[in-house]
């Protein structure tokens, strides 16, 4: 699918002895990733206990195609992280979203982390008149 081959093309280049076995280990990565989000979808979907079930507001936005919401949906991320992306101006938020995956134990703290650095660079823009307030 689509989805995995970019999911592999986005490790980067292939830097090793062999580069084969490299992106096989890539794609091996990616698939089992798919699988493991299957399994968590389907869980979160009869309403397994310590799993991330989004929001339904989240899912129809990600259906109607909202970048931000499937971002937030595929990363699995929590509600205030989510609204904390929102309320960013969408040249950040498509900054944030541009920087990829969030691979992490916690991808909500790994998001919240790009929030604020984005935060201090639109406050510093500011600062030094760059943009309007």
């Amino acid at each position: 699918p689509l989805h995995l081959q970019q999911a592999v093309m986005a490790e980067g280049s292939i830097a090793g002895f062999n580069p084969s076995a490299v992106l096989m280990a890539r794609i091996r990565k990616v698939e089992s990733s798919a699988n493991a989000q299957l399994s968590a979808s389907a869980a979160a979907a009869i309403g397994a206990p310590g799993v991330h079930r989004p929001r339904a507001e989240t899912i129809a936005a990600a259906a109607a195609g909202d970048p931000v919401a499937k971002f937030c949906m595929q990363h699995q991320v929590d509600y205030s992280a989510e609204n904390a992306l929102k309320a960013l101006p969408i040249e950040l938020q498509c900054k944030i979203l541009n920087e990829g995956p969030l691979r992490a134990s916690n991808p909500s703290a790994v998001l919240m982390s790009r929030i604020r650095k984005a935060q201090t660079l639109l406050a510093e823009m500011r600062r030094l008149g760059q943009i309007s307030v």
